[in-house]
């Protein structure tokens, strides 16, 4: 009969338990850190070595030194094993890390994805970006890549962890220069048609009536002068000549610059007198095909219509070779379409293929008809083949049809002088 053991004996074996204790989990600690290689295992049998598995020094190594975070996760998201990198993404220790429930550390909407990321990865890779902030830190944005593993003799999910927060970073001040410049640019263009119609109505009210009066006088002068002398006749009568070509060409100039039929009665009237007189101009003949009910649109998507129909045209003239060329306005449901189309030698494919890409190398004025479109949330289509070339400008009816459909208050006089002379012609 073994005899009770006093209160000295019971306290030197608790505190040979506690120490053993601490020591065991001093071990479970190191394996979980990856400090420990293997392990030596006394049994009857004799001493055994079990070398942990993936814990081959160099890989070790290679692992704790990389700016990625690598972990492997059980599948319920709690971390098993993780490097140093990893854990500082969520500014957490390592040994708070080790776990820890992966999902815990981040919250609202991301917490749901990285649940539904984790559950995924059971099965078959996943990948995701989460953002993650504590504290007053800016958020930090983390690509994770997840994927199943059952290498390691339990059911895991290997995880690699990416930082994006720079990359985010730059595409946005990108994104916020690129607003800046297409604000920028349609202000330029806006400028830039202000700026016709101004000149176009100083040239016919101010330079226009001044050789209206030059004629006159010289008509006056006619009249009341000893013309006799056929040399002087000859020089009235080629001055008046010169006056009226010179009043011609202004007149011309003004109209192209900003026509006051685009004001007046709209795109389709200003669109087909240019037509007519491009034709007459350039010698090349234009179909001009219309839709049969027009009705007015906003000023902003006219005006980029008519910008739109100028610039092909002058395009057909210098670059097309062709001696035809078609003008087609389609109106429906909710697009209205401007289509130009010549007849002539076309676009080279890798010529093509670069005035195709928005940030090609293109000319101003293919860039200019993208900025107008873009304005109006509306595309620019180019196609060309050996039988000629087309470009289609593509205006969303629902997001512009808002806009006014008449230009700002004209002075009178201003607005009566333009509208004698477009009679006129």
């Amino acid at each position: 009969m073994k005899k009770p053991k006093n209160g000295n004996g019971r306290a030197r074996e608790s505190q040979k338990l506690t120490e053993r204790i601490a020591e065991l989990e001093e071990t479970l600690r190191a394996i979980r850190m990856g400090e420990v290689d293997a392990l030596l295992v006394s049994s009857p049998e004799g001493d055994q070595v079990f070398t942990l598995q993936g814990a081959e020094h160099p890989y070790r190594v290679l692992v704790e030194t990389i700016d990625e975070g690598a972990a492997i996760l059980a599948e319920d998201g709690t971390v098993l094993y993780s490097n140093q990198s990893f854990a500082k993404f969520f500014d957490i220790s390592l040994e708070k890390f080790i776990g820890a429930p992966l999902y815990s550390l981040v919250f609202g909407r991301d917490r749901e994805f990285l649940k539904t990321l984790i559950a995924g990865a059971k099965l078959a890779v996943t990948r995701g970006e989460i953002r993650v902030q504590h504290d007053n830190n800016k958020p930090r944005t983390i690509r994770l890549t997840l994927s199943p593993n059952r290498e390691l003799g339990v059911d895991a999910i290997c995880a690699v962890a990416t930082e994006l927060t720079e990359i985010v970073e730059t595409n946005e001040a990108l994104r916020v220069t690129e607003t800046s410049l297409r604000q920028l640019s349609a202000r330029l263009l806006q400028l830039q048609d202000e700026e016709r119609r101004r000149i176009a109505r100083d040239l016919h009210d101010t330079t226009g009536q001044k050789l209206v009066v030059l004629s006159m006088t010289l008509d006056r002068l006619a009249r009341h002068s000893d013309l006799r002398k056929s040399e002087a006749q000859e020089a009235l009568k080629e001055g008046r000549e010169i006056a009226e070509k010179i009043a011609e060409e202004i007149r011309t100039l003004s109209y192209l610059l900003h026509p006051p039929l685009l004001d007046e009665v709209g795109f389709r009237s200003a669109a087909e007198w240019y037509v007519e007189g491009f034709s007459k101009r350039s010698g090349i003949e234009v179909t001009f095909d219309f839709a049969a009910e027009y009705q007015r649109l906003p000023v902003a998507v006219e005006t980029a219509l008519f910008r739109i129909l100028q610039e092909s045209l002058t395009n057909v003239h210098r670059h097309s070779k062709a001696k035809q060329a078609r003008v087609r306005y389609l109106r429906q449901r909710e697009y209205t379409i401007l289509e130009i189309r010549d007849f002539g030698c076309g676009i080279a494919a890798e010529r093509l293929a670069g005035l195709r890409e928005v940030n090609g190398e293109t000319g101003i004025g293919l860039a200019g008809m993208r900025e107008r479109l873009n304005e109006l949330n509306g595309r620019l289509e180019l196609e060309s083949d050996e039988h000629g070339t087309s470009i289609r400008a593509i205006v969303p009816l629902l997001t512009t049809m808002q806009l006014p459909t008449t230009m700002p208050y004209v002075p009178a006089g201003e607005c009566g002088q333009v509208s004698q002379c477009a009679s006129a012609d």
